[in-house]
């Protein structure tokens, strides 16, 4: 390697703070994927508790109707 190709290599101090920096955005970034699935996660687990309860009830319909039940 020639004189001119080590001047233009980056020293260790600069190596060492963009990896610094680099690692300081990918722990922002990994934080808000984190959030991010974990409020959609919320919200499916929202959905699927409700239609549980649709279902339920839908269930309890058939089974009174099946059963000749209910108020006539």
């Amino acid at each position: 390697m020639s004189a001119r190709e080590l001047d233009a290599q980056p020293d260790v101090e600069t190596l060492e703070r963009t990896v610094d920096e680099d690692r300081e955005v990918l722990a922002r970034d990994v934080d808000l994927l984190v959030h991010r699935v974990g409020d959609r996660a919320r919200r499916l687990a929202a959905i699927a508790g409700a239609a549980g309860v649709v279902a339920a009830g839908l269930m309890t319909v058939l089974l009174v109707r099946r059963r000749g039940g209910g108020a006539r």
